[in-house]
């Protein structure tokens, strides 16, 4: 019960911190600093997964003796803002962290945790290099949620920084524009007015040949967008716990954890909604999991990303759709709900063309379960009131019904 409550608990405190703080970014890294020290110290205090019954036992190669670790862990548990020894700087080295049985090492940065590697070495020299601890999966699964969560948030803040300095530039522009009226009514002259239609036919032809400068207004959408795509979840902390992230979705037969398992996914999710970069990068990473995943909430959350990542990325998506469309014939039928339901937002928003492929959700007016064949006749109805696409491919559809071999006569 606890650690189910822990991750709405941590989703309102972000959310809160990115609506309150002046600062949230500050604030975020600091959550994801503290989370990833827990997941690296063999002290931390963990929660078991109810599923998994205990802390999965952990190997942790660091170049960091016991001693320094603990202290590193003293000055960052207490806040000491005043501390600027060694111990509290960033080192670039990584932190290997075994994590379930399998020996599966994933890389945890030493960045993240405010380990000092080269105190450490020159501490425990003559002593082994490898520190075996314990760590808890739901310790990881943690830091996982909030990695998602805190790319997702600090997307939306580089938006809404974008619309504030918009709606002051405009404000500013208004005020301008007004004051530069009222002088120009007390001091209109006939040369005045010759000068300034002058000055207008210059700027009309430095705009036909293309010479115009580029607004205020693109070259911030530029730089929010290069941010975004290259440095949000690729360069900068949140970056460094990607390939972790991806291993985890890779190799599930080695992380027996399902909330580790959901966690990592959703987190790969997130990452992927805001840099078509790294979406474009993991695309056939988490088709895999969709297609492979035994947990049907896996795939549920999986679809319902697609959703909006076929809204952000529509040409990325656009090649994947056949195995979108897969699952409606998936055997949960939360899944082929939540597919359902995602495929008729998208068809009905033109953000996925409607084609033969309609064929999948055809067949679901004789699902087994009523809401699903409620929705799927709810969805055609509102298709045919919409445009007449839906009369252009139904010799399409014909076509692929009467070629499934699993599909009786009464059907």
């Amino acid at each position: 019960p606890q650690t189910k409550l822990w991750f709405p608990m941590a989703e309102q405190a972000l959310n809160s911190t990115y609506d309150l703080a002046e600062h949230p970014d500050q604030v975020a890294t600091l959550m994801v600093r503290r989370l990833a020290l827990q997941v690296n110290s063999p002290s931390a205090p963990s929660v078991a997964h109810p599923e998994a019954h205990s802390t999965q036992s952990s190997t942790l190669e660091s170049p960091a003796a016991p001693s320094a670790v603990e202290e590193t862990m003293a000055t960052e548990m207490e806040g000491d803002a005043t501390s600027s020894t060694e111990e509290e700087k960033v080192a670039a080295d990584d932190t290997a962290v075994e994590l379930a049985a399998g020996g599966a090492a994933v890389e945890l940065p030493a960045e993240s945790c405010g380990v000092d590697v080269s105190t450490a070495e020159s501490a425990s020299e003559g002593a082994s290099a490898t520190t075996t601890v314990c760590t808890s999966s739901s310790n990881l699964a943690r830091l996982f949620f909030v990695l998602g969560h805190v790319a997702l948030k600090q997307l939306v803040h580089l938006e809404d920084i974008q619309r504030e300095l918009r709606r002051q530039r405009v404000l500013k522009q208004k005020l301008q524009d007004d004051a530069d009226a009222a002088r120009h009514e007390r001091s209109e002259s006939d040369k005045g007015k010759a000068h300034k239609q002058k000055e207008e036919a210059e700027e009309d032809i430095e705009a036909e040949l293309g010479l115009a400068p580029i607004s205020t207004d693109e070259e911030e959408e530029e730089l929010i967008r290069a941010v975004s795509e290259h440095e949000l979840v690729t360069k900068n902390l949140l970056g460094t716990f990607g390939p972790i992230i991806r291993l985890v979705c890779a190799q599930p037969e080695k992380y027996p954890s399902a909330l580790l398992r959901s966690s990592a996914v959703l987190a790969l999710c997130k990452f992927m909604c805001t840099s078509s970069k790294f979406c474009d990068e993991n695309l056939q990473l988490l088709f895999t999991v969709f297609q492979q995943s035994e947990e049907s909430s896996i795939r549920s959350n999986i679809v319902i990303a697609l959703g909006d990542l076929a809204f952000r990325f529509p040409n990325l998506i656009d090649p994947w759709t056949e195995r979108i469309y897969s699952r409606l014939r998936d055997e949960d039928d939360g899944v082929r709900r939540n597919t359902l339901m995602v495929l008729t937002h998208l068809i009905l928003n033109n953000m996925v063309k409607a084609k033969g492929q309609l064929s999948e959700m055809v067949l679901c007016i004789e699902d087994r379960n009523v809401q699903i064949a409620n929705l799927a006749r709810l969805f055609f109805q509102e298709l045919s009131q919409k445009d007449n696409s839906i009369y252009n491919i139904i010799p399409d559809i014909i076509s692929r019904l009467s070629t499934r071999q699993s599909i009786g006569k009464k059907t």
